[in-house]
């Protein structure tokens, strides 16, 4: 991931325009299969990972996604400044590479601790919440 994040950042202005510019339909088309492309390879990674127990069980597909999404997104950010301030390519790929093995890595913590709410989790799913009482 540092990799790509590395090569990306050097790319510059080809990257930033491959990520975020407005272009036509048919090139648009490339982009998002360029994009799920990726995602899909992230999701094979991943459950890569799980298979050799390295990572614990999770929806891979979904987490693929969503990194996807997530490295592209901070790869801009930088890109979109580089005008006002430098680079610093090494530390940016490093930060989103971490940013990336904790989002599947997390999956290790137990069921028993939600990360949301029972609330929050049926407003998101448009399930209805019921309130437990002791």
């Amino acid at each position: 991931m540092a990799t790509f994040v590395d090569r990306a950042l050097r790319g510059e202005g080809l990257a930033y325009a491959v990520i975020v510019e407005p272009m036509d339909t048919d090139i648009d088309q490339v982009r998002l299969k360029a994009r799920a492309d990726l995602a899909a390879a992230m999701s094979d990674l991943i459950e890569e990972g799980i298979a050799a127990g390295e990572f614990a069980e999770q929806d891979a597909k979904l987490r693929g996604a969503a990194i996807v999404g997530a490295f592209l997104e901070a790869v801009v950010a930088p890109l979109a400044c580089r005008s006002e301030a430098p680079i610093d390519h090494n530390s940016i790929a490093v930060e989103i590479a971490q940013f990336c093995q904790g989002a599947v890595s997390a999956a290790h913590i137990s069921d028993a601790t939600p990360l949301i709410s029972s609330r929050a989790s049926a407003q998101l799913t448009g399930t209805e919440f019921k309130e437990e009482t002791a």
